[in-house]
């Protein structure tokens, strides 16, 4: 049985990743409520607070199930909620607490 070479995934590159999923589908849920219509400023609150963290939450879950399965490694132990607190602190200021436009 001949070894094979694992996947490394980075903290940053995964949390780049997600953004630019939710960024997708983000467009797609707003351009589908547009056209079904629904209000653009309520559905996209919605989809703002809800789909970030289950994004967050589904590739955390996938990243330690294949973890587990040793068809990737991690460059650290972290978990998924590392994982959500990378995401979610791009936009975050930890100092006093403000969104970074604020």
């Amino acid at each position: 049985m001949e070894e094979k070479e694992l996947k490394v995934l980075k903290l940053d590159e995964i949390t780049e990743l997600i953004w630019n999923i939710f960024i997708a589908l983000f467009i797609i849920i707003l351009i589908i409520s547009f056209i079904s219509g629904y209000g653009i400023w309520t559905t996209g609150a919605i989809t703002v607070i809800f789909l970030l963290p289950v994004v967050c939450i589904i590739s955390g879950i996938l990243i330690t199930i294949l973890r587990k399965l040793n068809y990737v490694e991690t460059d650290g132990e972290w978990s998924t909620l590392d994982l959500m607190k990378s995401v979610f602190s791009v936009y975050w200021k930890d100092a006093d607490g403000r969104f970074w436009w604020g």
